[in-house]
C-alpha cells in the first residue's frame, strides 16, 4: 500500500461503495498475478479550500491485457482466451460493476496495461475533506536513515514516508549493498532492514553489522520489517536487543513514525569513525595491463572499451581501427592482451595476427579473435593464424570474463599452476560475477564476508562433529551449502550437499571432516586469491 504522505485524515466519501470497487480491483489483480507484486496507491491530484481530488490506482505485474481488447474491457470483461478463463476462473463482471458504481460517484475506471507486464486500473474522485491539526510530538529528531529492502517499490514508499518528515534516506537493494555503504564510513540514525532478502537475509545482515561494529561502540538502532508468516522464534531472539525494533508489513506511516520515535532515543550515542578497510585491490588479473582493442566498428569499440574497463578497471586501453594500425601499435609498444576483430578493412584480423606473431615478445601474448560466428571456417582460420582463442559476436561480458580468466589469471594467487582448469572446476566465475556485478568495492566486501563465514562455520562444524551433534551438523552443512553455492564454489557446495544427506545413513564424521577440509581449503584459497 502506497498512500501519499500529508493527505487529510478525514474525508467525506461513500465508504461502502469505495471499498467494493477497491476489493474488486484488488481481487482481479491477485487472480491474474502469479508472481511479482500488487500495489494500491492513493495520491493527491488537486486541492482547494473545500475539496480534494484523489487518484486510487491498483497496479499488478500479472498477465496484462492486449491493446485491442482494452477499449471493451469495462463493457463486459472477456478473458483473452478460454484457457485463461478456465485457469483463473470468474465471470469477469467485477470491472463492469466497479465502473457502474464509480459513475454514481462522478468517476470512471481507466486502464494502462501491457501484455505479460501487468496492468494499472485507476480512478479519480473529488471529495470534501477536513485537515486535522498536526500533533506536536510527531516531530522526529532524525537526520538520515538507511533503508534495506530487495523490493524497489517498498524502498520508494519508505523513502517517501521519511521525506514527509524531512528525513534523508539512503536506499540499499540487499544486505551486501548495505554492508558496503556502512564499510565506506556512512552513518545513519536508524537502519530499516527487510527480513527476507536474497544472498543474505536481513537478520544475517544485522548480525554482520553487529560483528563489524562491536569494537566501534553501539551500532545504529535496527528496525526489522517482516510479514506475519516470518519465523517468529528467530525474530523473538532479536527482541531481546533493546536497540532492535520490529514493524509488520505492509508498513503504515503512523506505525513507522512511532517506531522511529522510540528508536531515536538511541541516536545520541554516535558510532566512532568508519571501520578500517584494508587497502587491497580486488582483481583477478595482473595490475596495469596493456590491452589493445582492434575493431573498425565504432559502436563495437565503445562497448568493448566499456566491458574491458568494467572487468579490469586499471587496464591501459589502446585502440586500433584496422589490422595494419594494430601491427604498427605492437611494433611501437608491448601489449599484454589483444582483442582482435577478424573482418576489417586495410588488413583483416587473420593477417594482422600472423604478422604480430612474427614480432619479438609476441609469441605468447594472448590474442583473442572476435568472429561473426557463422562464417564457415572462420574459427579455424583464427587458430591457424596464431590466435589464442576466439569469441562470437555480439560480445558478451560474461564470455569475455571467462576468456580473460582463462588467459590472464593473476599469477600471485594461491592456486596451482594449472589455474584455469582448477578455477573452472571449483569456482564458477560467471555466477560470482552475476552476484557481485561490476562494483569492485562491493565484490571485495562480499568475498571477505564469504571467507569469514566459511572459516567460522568450519570450526563450528568440527566441534559439532566431535560432539556427535547430528542436528547441528546437518544445520551447518545446509547453511554452508547455501553460502558456497551463492558464491559459485561448486565443488564445495556439492560436498556440503552430499554429506547433508549422507550423514543420516552413516555417521562417519571423520571422513566428512577430511573431505570438507580439503575442499574448503581449495575454495578459500581461490576466493582469497581474488583479493590482491
Amino acid at each position: 500500500m502506497n498512500i501519499e504522505q500529508g493527505l487529510p485524515k478525514t474525508i467525506w466519501v461513500d465508504e461502502s461503495r469505495l471499498k467494493q470497487v477497491l476489493i474488486n480491483l484488488l481481487g482481479n489483480a491477485v487472480k491474474f498475478t502469479e508472481q511479482g507484486e500488487i500495489e494500491l496507491k492513493v495520491e493527491k491530484l488537486a486541492l482547494d479550500d473545500k475539496n480534494i481530488t484523489l487518484r486510487f490506482a491498483v497496479r499488478d505485474t500479472g498477465i496484462g491485457i492486449p491493446l485491442e481488447k482494452q477499449q471493451h474491457i469495462f463493457d463486459a470483461f472477456t478473458q483473452e482466451n478460454s484457457s485463461v478463463s478456465k485457469r483463473y476462473g470468474g465471470t469477469g463482471l467485477g470491472l463492469t460493476i466497479s465502473n457502474n458504481i464509480l459513475k454514481y460517484m462522478g468517476s470512471k475506471l481507466s486502464l494502462s496495461s501491457e501484455l505479460q507486464k501487468g496492468s494499472v486500473f485507476y480512478f479519480d474522485i473529488q471529495v470534501p475533506y477536513e485537515m486535522s491539526c498536526p500533533e506536536e510530538d510527531e516531530d522526529l529528531k532524525l537526520n538520515k536513515v538507511l533503508v534495506v529492502d530487495d523490493n524497489e517499490s517498498n524502498r520508494v514508499i519508505l523513502q517517501h514516508m521519511l521525506a514527509y518528515k524531512n528525513i534523508e534516506s539512503r536506499l540499499a537493494a540487499n544486505g551486501m549493498e548495505a554492508l558496503q555503504i556502512l564499510m565506506q564510513g556512512e552513518r545513519f540514525d536508524v537502519i530499516l532492514m527487510d527480513y527476507h532478502m536474497p544472498v543474505i537475509s536481513g537478520l544475517e545482515t544485522i548480525e554482520k553489522i553487529k560483528e563489524l561494529f562491536s569494537s566501534q561502540g553501539e551500532h545504529s538502532p535496527l528496525v526489522v520489517l517482516h510479514t506475519s508468516s516470518e519465523e517468529h522464534d528467530v525474530l523473538n531472539s532479536f527482541r531481546r536487543d533493546e536497540n532492535s525494533y520490529f514493524l509488520l508489513k505492509p508498513i503504515k506511516s503512523e506505525e513507522l513514525y512511532k517506531t522511529l520515535k522510540r528508536a531515536s532515543i538511541h541516536t545520541e550515542k554516535e558510532i566512532s569513525g568508519p571501520i578500517p578497510v584494508p587497502e587491497t585491490k580486488l582483481s583477478l588479473f595482473p595490475s596495469s595491463l596493456q590491452v589493445l582493442l582492434v575493431d573498425d566498428n565504432p559502436v563495437n569499440m565503445v562497448l568493448n572499451h566499456k566491458m574491458m574497463k568494467s572487468l579490469i578497471p586499471d587496464a591501459q586501453l589502446t585502440e586500433a581501427t584496422d589490422g595494419l594500425q594494430a601491427l604498427n601499435q605492437c611494433k611501437a609498444q608491448h601489449f599484454d592482451l589483444i582483442l582482435m576483430d577478424v573482418q576489417m578493412p586495410v588488413m583483416d584480423g587473420i593477417e594482422a595476427t600472423k604478422q604480430i606473431r612474427l614480432l619479438s615478445d609476441y609469441s605468447t601474448v594472448p590474442i583473442i579473435g572476435v568472429t561473426a560466428g557463422n562464417v564457415l571456417g572462420e574459427k579455424e582460420k583464427c587458430l591457424e593464424a596464431g590466435m589464442s582463442d576466439f569469441l562470437p559476436k555480439p560480445l558478451r561480458q560474461n564470455d569475455l570474463l571467462k576468456m580473460l580468466s582463462k588467459h590472464l589469471i593473476n599469477d600471485n594467487h594461491n592456486a596451482k599452476e594449472d589455474t584455469p582448469l582448477e578455477f573452472e572446476k571449483h569456482l564458477d566465475m560467471n555466477l560470482l560475477n552475476e552476484q557481485t556485478g561490476d562494483d569492485e568495492d562491493f565484490r571485495k566486501v562480499f568475498l571477505n564476508l564469504v571467507i569469514q563465514e566459511l572459516s567460522g562455520s568450519q570450526e563450528e562444524l568440527k566441534n559439532a562433529a566431535m560432539g556427535g551433534d547430528l542436528v547441528t551438523v546437518k544445520a551447518l552443512l545446509h547453511k554452508l551449502k547455501g553460502t558456497a553455492g551463492v558464491t559459485g564454489l561448486l565443488r564445495l557446495a556439492q560436498s556440503f550437499a552430499k554429506w547433508e544427506h549422507k550423514i543420516d545413513e552413516n555417521n562417519d564424521y571423520a571422513s566428512m571432516q577430511e573431505e570438507i577440509a580439503q575442499e574448503m581449503s581449495i575454495g578459500l584459497n581461490l576466493i582469497k586469491g581474488l583479493i590482491k
